[in-house]
């Protein structure tokens, strides 16, 4: 009897947005450890993170709300009034 099993693994696709570079090649290194998970892009300037949003249509996005350029509440709500 064949017992074996296929196991599919999602990929949830992240977006990093945090300006401290220490910070997010730690972030980074740790999440691409966790299977499934993917860092599709990375920022640390508040005014590219809707742009790449838009681009690379992460499912989770982790977002530094000190970024320098534009705060990450008004980022968090451009992004929300853009995907509805």
């Amino acid at each position: 009897m064949n017992t074996s099993t296929t196991s599919t693994v999602t990929t949830t696709r992240i977006l990093l947005a945090e300006d401290h570079v220490l910070m997010r090649d730690g972030l980074k290194m740790l999440l691409g450890t966790q299977p499934g998970l993917e860092v599709v892009a990375e920022t640390g300037d508040g005014m590219a993170v809707e742009a790449l949003v838009m681009q690379y249509k992460p499912q989770l996005l982790l977002l530094d709300l000190g970024l320098p350029g534009q705060h990450g509440v008004k980022i968090a709500a451009g992004i929300k009034a853009e995907l509805g």
